[in-house]
């Protein structure tokens, strides 16, 4: 069986986008804030000194509330992508990147009048190139040139005795932003292969780890290394930085190994390997425990996001499908927030306990051990 393509990024790129997904959410919000400002405080502006050339319910409708609410909508679609588990990195990447551009379009249409600004969302097409996405790069390519033209219209039913001047601007604008275009499809480009070779040495490097860190069968930590590295962070635990520690374990394993065979079992066990690594980074440790099951340890627990990119590993565990069965294979886990310094074996037992609670719920579910530590 091979992974999907979306599931092949280094972790680091994933952390990266992931990053970049919820600084856009951010900054959709801060300017939305600020657009709202700008507005209401340039309304004020002209209407004092009677320059408003249009009645103040029409202003605070076409230039406050329907760009506001927009721009509401916008921050709610990215902040929600970015956090919904049910979505792949793929998805959450064009949510964020169509709303980041969106943005940028209506801020066109609503001050069209102010040509320099008519192409103000390619700056974002040029900042959305970070995602490797080279199909709806190039859809936000031409939505772009669309905002460019609505801009120009916009302009001209606003100032149709500039017809001439519109049209002048509309080309130049269309023209240069098709250059612009461009130059984004070969940043994208230039950056994929950079993407892909630093790959090939990831995947090159990771063959000199040795056999003490490494489970020879799943790629993740070896029990050995995985308890080591997991007490030096539990030691350090507190209220003020917590450590998740989650304990998931693959559904029926051993009817796999009965009905298909310890081959085909130990396929299974070296998929959901390499999915785990996909997370295994510096802050986040994911080892065997034995046989079918495993162990995640968090250095930053934050409750939220840990049980995010549990469901996360276990909706792509079940969408995995193997040559050698029909139906799909579930995994069930447990999660456990530690807030003191804590012995490893312990915190383990902890989250082993809210597993065993998920395979008695039905099994394929995160549940949380809510307990005192």
């Amino acid at each position: 069986m091979v992974l999907r393509d979306d599931t092949l990024q280094s972790v680091a790129v994933r952390k990266l986008e992931a990053e970049v997904r919820m600084s856009l959410a951010r900054a959709l919000l801060v300017m939305t804030v600020l657009c709202l400002f700008l507005e209401v405080s340039v309304g004020f502006v002209i209407y004092y000194s009677g320059e408003m050339n249009q009645g103040v319910m029409s202003y605070a409708l076409l230039r406050v509330i329907l760009p506001t609410s927009i721009n509401i909508i916008l921050c709610f679609m990215a902040h929600v992508s970015a956090r919904t588990p049910n979505y792949s990195d793929k998805t959450k990447n064009r949510f964020a990147s169509l709303a980041i551009i969106i943005f940028a379009g209506q801020l066109s249409i609503v001050h069209s009048y102010y040509v320099p600004i008519w192409g103000v969302s390619l700056f974002a097409l040029m900042f959305c190139s970070l995602f490797h996405d080279p199909v709806i790069h190039k859809i936000e390519g031409a939505v772009c040139l669309a905002f460019i033209a609505a801009a120009a219209l916009q302009h001209n039913l606003k100032y149709p005795e500039q017809f001439n001047y519109t049209v002048e601007c509309l080309i130049v604008t269309e023209v240069t932003g098709i250059g612009i275009c461009y130059l984004a499809f070969l940043l994208e480009k230039h950056s994929r292969k950079e993407f892909l070779i630093n790959m090939e040495i990831t995947a090159g490097a990771s063959k000199y780890k040795t056999g003490y860190e490494v489970d020879a069968l799943t790629g993740v930590y070896s029990r050995a290394f995985l308890t080591e590295s997991a007490q030096i962070i539990l030691e350090n635990a507190s209220e003020l930085a917590p450590v998740g520690v989650a304990m998931l374990d693959i559904d029926d394993f051993k009817q796999v190994n009965d009905n298909f065979g310890h081959d085909n079992g130990d396929i299974v066990l070296r998929q959901f390997g390499e999915l785990l690594n996909l997370y295994s980074e510096k802050n986040i440790v994911c080892g065997r425990f034995g046989g079918e099951e495993f162990v995640i340890v968090f250095a930053h627990g934050e409750e939220k996001l840990n049980i995010a990119a549990l469901e996360e590993i276990r909706i792509m565990f079940e969408t995995m499908t193997f040559a050698f069965m029909s139906g799909n294979i579930t995994v069930s886990g447990g999660y456990k927030l530690v807030e003191e310094p804590l012995l490893f074996d312990d915190a383990v037992k902890l989250a082993d306990e809210a597993m065993y609670d998920s395979k008695r719920g039905g099994k394929n579910k995160i549940t949380v051990n809510g307990g005192v530590t």
